[in-house]
């Protein structure tokens, strides 16, 4: 998504957004009830090959190729460089499940899926196709099963080291991991911008805030806020750009560091979006604690998480759940084990209010 000094484009309502995946739910849900279990089955089965197929589409830059356009697969394949034989079968398995459509002419043209995937797309998802389809993400779920049998991260078993070890041996993969959570927080930001009073804090700190996404957001919308930057110091060279676009560079301290040492004190506010999800337990209560000493008493911490219930069955809540045992050692959790949490370090358990996907669980120091 393009950056501008003006606000990120609304999002519909929460209530909405959340209507709109109910009905996608119950349609999906219904088809596996009117068809043999076994051929519900399959589909299930075949999901990895899904997976594989999106990401191949980002990777060969089908849809730029393809723009407005339609192309036989014999023309796409000359653009790509691909084997226009192979090309055209895996093509029309996207197309299958709607990801480009095939026409009676045998050309391919693109479908909103596809639109999706395409890099300028004003919300692109194309870097999180290369994410999730990564060999190293795909090998990690491969080890899902030590995960259910220890509890232990998958990517850890797979790989020999951490997620994070991995991307600072692979610079390459950082950069599309970081840049796929910065475009779907462009995309979630105007809205979580009005799920907590940001005229009740003056100076606000986004812990752990990466490029500076969300925090720009906050500050473009509330001009009143002044913010600070908590970060890895490569990670906030790339801030200093995309806050200098937003207009917003100058009221915004950068301050290098890890939320695992100190943050910096003295703020009337603290922001963790999607941090706590990425730990276990005892870390997530380590930051939370480094928080509260940073943090005078009154001061709010603001936590946007994806709340998941215990018997909640919402495809994209418990997806994201496994993905954080999968790629790290963390998961998603109830809205009364994140209070649990700022209990335990420090912090009343205060407002909430429901997103669409993130949900604000606020604390206050006491």
């Amino acid at each position: 998504m393009k950056l501008t000094r003006a606000p990120l484009p609304d999002l519909p309502p929460p209530v909405v957004l959340r209507s709109a995946l109910t009905a996608l739910r119950l349609v999906q849900r219904g088809t596996q009830a009117l068809a043999p279990g076994e051929l519900a089955l399959w589909d299930a089965m075949v999901g990895v090959a899904r997976t594989e197929l999106v990401g191949l589409a980002a990777r060969l830059s089908l849809a730029e190729h393809i723009g407005d356009g339609a192309l036989s697969a014999e023309a796409l394949a000359e653009r790509a460089g691909c084997h226009a034989d192979t090309l055209f079968r895996a093509m029309r398995a996207m197309a299958a499940m709607g990801l480009f459509a095939l026409r009676s002419d045998g050309r391919f043209e693109q479908t909103p899926m596809s639109r999706a995937l395409m890099k300028d797309a004003p919300r692109s998802m194309r870097d999180g196709a290369l994410y999730f389809s990564s060999a190293s993400n795909m090998e990690a779920w491969r080890s899902l099963e030590h995960s259910v049998r220890t509890g232990e991260s998958a990517f850890e078993h797979a790989h020999g080291m951490s997620v994070w070890d991995w991307f600072a041996q692979h610079p390459d993969e950082l950069e599309t991991f970081a840049s796929a959570m910065g475009r779907a927080t462009a995309i979630e930001a105007p809205q979580l911008a009005t799920l907590y009073p940001f005229a009740e804090i003056t100076t606000l700190c986004d812990v752990g805030g990466g490029s500076g996404t969300l925090l720009s957001e906050l500050l473009v919308r509330h001009p009143h806020l002044r913010g600070v930057l908590c970060d890895a110091p490569g990670v906030l060279e790339r801030a200093r750009d995309l806050l200098a676009t937003r207009a917003v560079l100058d009221r915004v301290t950068l301050v290098a560091g890890s939320f695992f040492d100190r943050v910096p004190a003295g703020c009337d506010g603290y922001s963790l979006k999607n941090v706590l999800h990425d730990w276990d337990d005892e870390r997530s209560l380590k930051i939370l604690r480094i928080v509260r000493e940073a943090a005078r008493p009154g001061a709010r911490v603001i936590l946007f998480e994806s709340v998941i219930e215990p018997h909640d069955t919402r495809p994209e809540a418990t997806m994201s759940d496994l993905q954080m045992i999968v790629a790290c050692s963390g998961r998603e959790r109830t809205v009364d084990e994140l209070r649990s949490l700022l209990g335990a370090s420090g912090f009343r358990p205060g407002r909430v209010a429901r997103g669409a996907h993130n949900s604000m669980i606020e604390g206050v120091a006491a």
